[in-house]
């Protein structure tokens, strides 16, 4: 790890943290239509609505700001296709985003979330 690259861990308290997995659970995880496995981290796929577009961003913006290591691609298909975030970064990203998917209980191998 150079100084210009942050450490693989979240800025937020362990209450913290149970809020926000709570929330992406909620807000975020639900949403996903599907996940596809990266060499360094996940992508997420997403129905195409001006609605998953905000809570992209949101999710981006928030995210970005307590887990500095990840570098977020948000692509679009064409037409009215899918929309997708990439969550990749260095290696452990990849661990690290397994980990806060099974905190919030996804399967991702499913895409679906546990009852």
């Amino acid at each position: 790890m150079t100084e210009a690259e942050p450490g693989i861990y979240c800025r937020l308290t362990s209450a913290e943290m149970r809020e926000r997995l709570g929330a992406i659970r909620a807000e975020f995880l639900i949403h996903v239509k599907g996940v596809d496995e990266l060499e360094n981290g996940y992508r997420y796929w997403f129905e195409k609505t001006p609605e998953h577009f905000k809570l992209l961003t949101d999710f981006i913006d928030f995210e970005s700001r307590c887990c500095t290591f990840f570098q977020f691609d948000l692509s679009v298909a064409p037409g009215a296709g899918r929309v997708s975030l990439s969550l990749t970064g260095r290696m452990g990203t990849k661990s690290f985003v397994e980990s806060m998917m099974k905190s919030a209980e996804f399967d991702w191998r499913a895409a679906v979330l546990k009852p």
